[in-house]
């Protein structure tokens, strides 16, 4: 019997076109561009720099345990104990005094009146122990005799007891309020990447009375977008304002600039320059600082008029009927402010790749973010899961690439490097360049009893270490603008119906030197040996 069937062999599936959520992995090969990468340690760099400026401006750091007591303590209990901090440092200062041996009551009488409490603990324990030292040596060699074994050990023991006395008092000593933001927020970082990683993301806990926990992706996620900087307003107000403003104006010219070049890489396949992005971005700046702005200011607006009719309406008793008549008003101002709150956490990532793609303004930009947001709920849930995900795996791979770097380079370079340099045994390169340990920022070695030559020249192995260490960084923010471009292109899609390689282009766009072309964007050929041009936006495999 005739068989009628046909049989149909497929050789390749258009997997971008079947299944547009595939494009988000495009971001690996974006996001590792070298423009991207340097502009991302730019970055990274201007950050650093002003928020370390800006921390030695402030009169109080951060004590020890701040923030766990923040996160613990109700707002006056947490009060209380940020105001109780600078008797209780010094009383146990004080202590830490009284332990050494010879202290005089004149030297505790200055201890009380002393305006740094630290440094004078500091010098009354190299004073005291350098005198130990002094009395011991003088007692053995009065005689004419030598130091024997025994003497050498005592020695050792003195310099233990005061290397460990002076870590107890730098351990009270606040830290610098930048130094202790970047610890919080790269303790919360990880925790988010190994939640992603191992796709524990705990919205079962978003509306748990406790809090969601914070080994989960919705934990990570609140505490470093409310608890965080609920702590920075509530203790120290002035930093984050000063701190907020210049990470604003940073995040504004360089983040616009990799959302401009992330724009025309995933629509265009267009690798533009650095400073022609710039210049795109230096043209509409005050669009790029404005748009996640305008929201929060919109809600303090509303929540003012709120307090000005409390004020004025609750005061007095005989206004309180007309206030409870007229609360309504402030129910919906409430409501205003409660959904502009949440629409600005859930599109904040889309204002800079809408700006860059379509060249608008900041009403426009807003508009299509909280429209897509709104409109397409459950794909910019399933994108923005996707691309976390995809994203934490992809930078423990770098992590572990730079980590194989440099451990690489620590182990082969110090293969025939054997100079003591009088550190405990250990040689002079080890000295300047530790072992590097995965997961940890380049390590400091132990530089202070290094001559001029070999600190110049351990000074320069940091700097190379903290520049590989920080590509990680710089990493993790090219890849959150080239993700966030192509979920932006997606919802833009789902919402309207736009084309992937429709964005607005300008006159200054310029393309690099050299403009790799990707073999999955190369023109196929036919059976008949003619050319057609391959699926527009076809996505590289990460």
């Amino acid at each position: 019997m005739f068989d009628e069937r046909q049989r149909v062999r497929v050789e390749e599936i258009d997997w971008a076109n079947l299944l547009p959520l595939t494009r988000l992995f495009g971001a690996f090969r974006m996001a590792i561009h070298p423009p991207k990468l340097v502009v991302g340690l730019l970055l990274v760099a201007s950050l650093w720099l002003g928020g370390r400026t800006l921390s030695g401006l402030g009169a109080t750091g951060v004590y020890s345990g701040e923030f766990d007591r923040y996160t613990a303590l109700d707002r006056e209990a947490f009060a209380q104990w940020l105001d109780a901090q600078p008797d209780a440092t010094r009383d146990r200062l004080g202590r830490l005094l009284g332990r050494l041996p010879g202290v005089e009551a004149a030297t505790r009488d200055a201890f009380k009146t002393t305006g740094d409490p630290h440094r004078f603990v500091l010098a009354g324990i190299n004073e005291s122990f350098e005198a130990k030292r002094q009395r011991l040596i003088e007692l053995v060699t009065k005689d004419g005799n030598s130091l024997a074994e025994a003497d050498h050990e005592r020695l050792a023991d003195f310099d233990r007891q005061r290397r460990e006395m002076v870590r107890a008092v730098e351990e009270l000593r606040p830290a610098g309020v930048f130094d202790a933001l970047i610890e919080i927020e790269a303790a919360a970082l990880d925790r988010l990447i190994m939640a992603a990683s191992g796709l524990r993301f705990g919205f079962d806990q978003l509306l748990s009375r406790a809090g969601p926990d914070r080994a989960t992706v919705s934990g990570a996620v609140y505490e470093l977008m409310v608890t965080i900087p609920g702590w920075l307003w509530r203790a120290h107000c002035g930093f984050a304002v000063l701190f907020g403003a210049w990470a604003l104006a940073v995040w504004s010219l360089l983040g616009g600039t990799l959302a401009r070049m992330a724009a025309l890489h995933a629509t265009r396949d267009r690798r533009i320059t650095p400073l022609a992005a710039g210049r795109f971005v230096a043209a509409r700046w005050g669009w790029f600082v404005l748009t996640p702005l305008l929201p929060c200011v919109i809600a303090g607006l509303v929540g003012l008029a709120m307090a000005l009719g409390g004020m004025v309406f609750f005061n007095m008793s005989v206004t309180s009927p007309i206030g409870g008549a007229l609360l309504f008003l402030a129910l919906f101002g409430g409501a205003i402010i409660a959904f502009l709150l949440l629409l600005q956490a859930a599109g904040m990532h889309l204002y800079f790749p809408a700006l860059a793609v379509e060249g608008t303004d900041t009403f426009d930009a807003i508009s299509r973010a909280f429209g897509y947001v709104v409109g397409r709920p459950w794909r910019w849930l399933l994108y923005n899961a996707a691309a976390l995900v995809y994203g934490a795996i992809t930078l423990m791979f770098v992590e572990l690439v730079v980590f194989l770097t440099l451990w690489s380079t620590h182990r082969f370079v110090g293969v025939w490097a054997v100079r003591d340099a009088g550190q405990g045994g250990e040689t002079l390169f080890e000295t300047v360049f530790p072992g590097p340990q995965y997961g940890v920022p380049g390590p400091e070695g132990a530089w202070d009893q290094l001559n001029m030559f070999s600190s110049a020249g351990a000074a320069l192995v940091g700097l190379w270490v903290c520049l590989v260490s920080a590509l990680v960084t710089s990493f993790a923010v090219s890849f959150y603008f080239s993700a966030n471009t192509w979920v932006y292109l997606l919802l833009r899609r789902a919402a309207d119906g736009a084309e992937f390689d429709d964005v607005f282009e300008d006159e200054d766009d310029d393309e690099l030197p050299i403009a790799a072309t990707t073999t999955e964007h190369a023109p196929a050929k036919t059976e008949q040996g003619k050319q057609e041009p391959a699926a527009n936006g076809d996505t590289p495999t990460p």
